[in-house]
């Protein structure tokens, strides 16, 4: 989406989507190629699901009795939450080699301030490659990196597994503009009237004249940058 030039002013996120599944493939590697599937905590249906568990017909939400009648051969695991909480730290610790200020949003999902780190990490390449070296082998991490929070949380979970998008600000604007406004950090009533209004996408709603939606107009301005 942009240049490899760093600047001071960018906020990281690390996010790996479905930590507790992820870290069960690392741990059981002779599981990969296989149709496995993750249980809820419930341990009664799917949470997430490999590739070739979805191919057989599997799908999220689906309970697990059904799940194993459409694959017989199956693999079901469990989330084991000390698992999770290794690699969540792990996670934490691997940003916290670029930056002092990181914070843990939840499992799986880390923010980090890089302001100051600009001669350390010139070229996103460079802070893409410093945390993933860091990080636990075979995991999948997303980097993001934008000057507001939020976008820099959208391109993580738009990047590829083990990849990194960097977000200008120059491109905030249309890089959001399909995102569902329901991504937004709002409370849901400010969503609903959204959706109330016909607004389904954060290009839509940048888009609203602004004697329309002024408050709403002035506090994506200030956290994303659209304008």
């Amino acid at each position: 989406w942009s240049s490899d030039v760093c600047s001071s002013d960018l906020i990281a996120c690390l996010a790996i989507p479905s930590l507790a599944f992820q870290c069960e493939l690392v741990e059981r590697p002779r599981l990969l190629g296989s149709p496995v599937v993750l249980s809820d905590e419930a341990h009664a249906r799917v949470a997430d699901l490999t590739r070739e568990a979805r191919v057989r017909g599997v799908r999220v939400g689906m309970t697990l009795l059904d799940a194993v009648g459409l694959c017989p051969q199956l693999v079901v695991v469990e989330p084991r939450p000390a698992l999770i909480a290794h690699y969540a730290d792990a996670l934490v610790d691997a940003m916290a080699i670029v930056s002092p200020l990181v914070e843990e949003a939840e499992q799986g999902l880390v923010f980090a301030d890089l302001r100051g780190t600009e001669g350390l990490y010139p070229r996103f390449s460079d802070l893409q490659a410093a945390v993933f070296a860091a990080l636990p082998d075979r995991l999948e991490p997303q980097l993001g990196a934008a000057a507001a929070r939020f976008t820099a949380h959208m391109a993580a979970l738009r990047a590829e597994p083990g990849k990194g998008i960097r977000v200008a600000t120059a491109e905030v604007a249309d890089f959001l503009a399909s995102v569902p406004v329901s991504r937004l950090p709002l409370e849901i009533e400010a969503i609903e009237r959204l959706w109330m209004l016909g607004i389904d996408t954060v290009g839509a709603f940048a888009a609203l004249p602004r004697s329309r939606s002024e408050e709403h107009t002035s506090e994506l301005q200030s956290r994303f940058g659209i304008s």
